[in-house]
């Protein structure tokens, strides 16, 4: 916890919080064992309790950015009013509700707060524009990796891929390259900022089961382009290549997930 509460400390030092009460934040989200986002969640607790240095932080770095070029609600501009979307959010996240704290303490830390909040604001767009309830949860930070991660790798295909890992990571990263930009966006909205195909079909207007048919177009051409490059640079049997392609199949969104997350982050 120490460690934890270092981390975080050196991710944002002008902010000042009470150490006690949010070591008890940490624990009581289990957050301790996901370190890399301790600077996110120091300051989502900040705000949580009204900081203003927080609350300027947040905005600079996370909600302003949403509403402007390149942003998440940029796509969403001609239904609603991306500037309107972020004034909504930061009522929702950031207002207590009642005596209910503000829900950006729900924020857990397993994954980067921007992403949480990215979830939060397309949903939000959704409420404006599809009458969706405006209490739907936000829910970016649920350990979807982590679930499909405790699955353990057979020993023998967890060999075979650490031994040829430079060139599936490098293939991997070529056929997401090779997609059109509406088919990363779609993987990048379900993997990464986790909408459901219904949210997906009604940020599109198609029907749920189009939106189903065209990420699941997009998974398998990542997984097509992944065999094509393989078989081409490596020197393996047939039945090796298989194995590769069962490792990728098994943890493709995983995969997905990681590599969009880090490209939209940096």
């Amino acid at each position: 916890m120490r460690e934890y509460l270092e981390r975080a400390h050196a991710a944002f030092p002008h902010l000042t919080v009470d150490d006690a009460a949010f070591a008890a934040h940490v624990a009581r989200h289990d957050a301790a064992a996901s370190p890399d986002h301790a600077g996110d969640l120091l300051l989502a607790f900040a705000c949580g309790a009204g900081d203003p240095r927080a609350l300027a932080e947040l905005d600079r770095l996370y909600l302003a950015p949403l509403a402007g070029p390149g942003g998440a609600l940029a796509r969403l501009r001609d239904r609603v009013a991306p500037e309107e979307v972020v004034q909504t959010l930061r009522a929702r996240v950031l207002v207590r509700d009642g005596d209910a704290p503000p829900r950006i303490l729900d924020y857990a830390g397993k994954g980067p707060l921007g992403g949480w909040l990215r979830v939060a604001a397309v949903r939000t767009a959704l409420n404006l524009t599809r009458g969706h309830r405006a209490d739907a949860p936000a829910d970016g930070d649920v350990d979807v990796e982590g679930a499909a991660l405790a699955t353990p790798l057979d020993p023998e295909l967890e060999h075979l891929r650490e031994r040829h890992a430079p060139a599936f990571r490098a293939a991997f990263e070529a056929a997401l390259r090779g997609l059109a930009p509406e088919e990363r966006t779609l993987l990048r909205l379900h993997t990464v900022d986790g909408l459901s195909i219904d949210e997906i079909g009604a940020l599109y207007r198609v029907h749920r089961a189009t939106a189903a048919r065209r990420v699941q177009r997009a998974r398998e051409r990542v997984e097509a382009a992944t065999r094509e490059r393989l078989l081409a640079e490596l020197r393996v049997t047939g039945t090796e290549l298989d194995s590769l392609v069962a490792v990728l199949r098994s943890q493709l969104d995983v995969s997905i997930a990681r590599l969009l997350e880090t490209q939209s982050e940096s």
